[in-house]
């Protein structure tokens, strides 16, 4: 995994500008575009129509098939922590919403198959390797790229999780849109890091590119102590 080094923050972030990211615009479809995606909704209820939403890990049986079946959800939301939706879904339950949860940790999903919720909303976490889920990151990711080819519409989708992801992205952003910020150096070896060794002000701040809770941030005084933390301790680099 690359990291970053940031000099220490001296100026606050006094420019206010518009999140490019926060906001969401949708175009009217085309008709014909409207009825393939009314013909996917379809299609994805009829799949769901065999699930069992009050627990969607499981399938309805033979003998519940002459039963009333609940309709597909109306959200799907995406998460790795175990605990931080807990808030959210219950209070959704109390609004009686219908949702499923999908678990990047442990998940899989196929190119073929229709969205199964018309809307979806994007809980997963860049430091979800801290808790031992490196994997649902790049899952998650790659889930809501197909759902958004697909034509779901997904909050927190893949552009704006892909920018969560890397706080090199993050500080070339804010200085295209004229918001004060460190310069960042990104590097993958600290050799490569030598060619900037002159232009570094220290101390300065090392941290990884995909980070997440505030994790595995140091301050150095040298290029030879990165050096050093890097070659006392590996698994700095990850998530790799």
């Amino acid at each position: 995994m690359q990291r970053m080094l940031d000099p220490p923050f001296t100026n606050l972030l006094n420019n206010a500008a518009r999140s490019p990211w926060t906001s969401r615009w949708r175009v009217r479809a085309h008709p014909a575009q409207r009825n393939v995606r009314l013909n996917a909704r379809l299609e994805a209820y009829n799949l769901l129509n065999g699930m069992n939403w009050a627990n969607p890990s499981a399938t309805i049986g033979a003998s519940e098939l002459g039963q009333v079946r609940t309709p597909p959800p109306a959200l799907i939301v995406i998460y790795e922590h175990p605990d931080w939706q807990k808030p959210l879904f219950a209070e959704l339950e109390r609004r009686g919403v219908p949702f499923a949860a999908f678990d990047a940790s442990v998940a899989s999903f196929s190119n073929v198959e229709p969205p199964p919720a018309p809307l979806y909303f994007n809980q997963a976490s860049p430091s979800a390797y801290l808790r031992g889920h490196t994997r649902a990151v790049p899952l998650a990711l790659a889930y809501m790229r197909s759902l958004e080819l697909r034509g779901a519409r997904v909050l927190n989708g893949a552009d704006v999780f892909a920018l969560e992801l890397s706080k090199s992205a993050q500080a070339t952003l804010l200085h295209t849109l004229g918001i004060d910020c460190p310069r960042s150096i990104t590097f993958n070896d600290v050799r490569a890091l030598g060619a900037y060794a002159e232009r570094v002000r220290w101390p300065a701040m090392l941290k990884p590119d995909q980070g997440g809770s505030g994790a595995r941030i140091q301050v150095v005084e040298s290029l030879a102590q990165i050096e050093a933390i890097l070659s006392t301790d590996p698994s700095i680099w990850l998530p790799d």
